[in-house]
């Protein structure tokens, strides 16, 4: 197991997606979704650490737009189809965000060589 240098943010979609989702999905005569069904599965970004929660919502909010874009593709396979309003208001409307501070590989192991190698002479 070993700590990773980073952070990670969790992406859910909220009501107002929700809404959209399946707005788009009636116009293309597809099954509606419940939020359930649309949190079911949220993507997981790796961010850079730092030093409090808000400056993790501030990168978000640098982000926000390839994240939209990322997410609401997972939905819909036309761009024509997406909100015409992308702002970051928009964003925050559309998607909680969820920050957690420590990564952890369950399957990388620290190098211990290194220390063992370091008083052999």
């Amino acid at each position: 197991m070993f700590f990773i240098d980073t952070a990670a943010a969790t992406i859910r979609p909220t009501q107002k997606c929700l809404e959209w989702v399946n707005a788009v999905a009636q116009k293309n005569g597809d099954m509606p979704l419940t939020l359930e069904q649309l949190r079911a599965n949220p993507t997981i970004y790796l961010i850079p650490e730092a030093d409090t929660p808000e400056q993790n919502m501030a990168y978000i909010g640098e982000k926000y737009a390839e994240i939209m874009e990322a997410e609401l593709s997972s939905w819909v396979m036309s761009e024509d189809d997406f909100p015409e309003n992308m702002s970051i208001e928009t964003f925050w409307a559309f998607f909680e965000v969820e920050i957690h501070d420590m990564v952890v590989d369950l399957e990388a192991e620290e190098d211990d060589d290194f220390d063992e190698d370091e008083g052999e002479e």
